[in-house]
Order: C-alpha cells, then structure tokens, then sequence
C-alpha cells in the first residue's frame, strides 16, 4: 500500500493512542473509517495494477513483429518486478 497515502490518513485522523479522544461510539467510527480509506487505497492500486498490464498487453501485441519474443519477456518481468516493488 502507498506509504504516503496511509501517512495522509494517519495524520488526518485522531490518534488514539495520544490525548485525542472520544467517546466510546468515536473510537469505533475512526477505527471503521481508517480501515475503509485503507481498502479503498488498496482497490485503486489493485485497479491501476490491473490497467497497467492491460496496457503492457496491448503494447506487447502492437510490437510482437518488431521485437523478439524472448526480449519481451524479460522486459515484461522486469517491468512488473519495478510496479510492484513498492508492496514487498
């Protein structure tokens, strides 16, 4: 997940854990809505993921005469191995 977006929602919300309270019925409102802004971060990256390999795809097919096979292979691995380096 994006550091800085979870940074964002982090410094957007209250910190239980220092002097920002709430009622019992806040707590569990911020704890819901700080794990939904976090799900719903994830389904957008899940979603561009998922764009950007359609476009790699779509490149792939367009180019498939003019570049060897096996070097596009190699170009697809290192290109996912570089998108997804952010999540390991």
């Amino acid at each position: 997940m994006n550091e800085k977006a979870k940074k964002y929602i982090k410094d957007n919300t209250l910190d239980l854990n220092k002097n920002e309270r709430m009622d019992t019925t806040g707590y569990v409102s911020l704890a819901v809505s700080i794990n939904k802004a976090y799900g719903a971060l994830a389904i957008v990256e899940d979603d561009l993921i998922a764009k950007v390999a359609d476009a790699w795809n779509y490149m792939s097919e367009m180019t498939r005469f003019d570049i060897p096979t096996d070097v596009m292979i190699k170009a697809k691995d290192l290109f996912i191995s570089k998108l997804l380096e952010d999540e390991k």
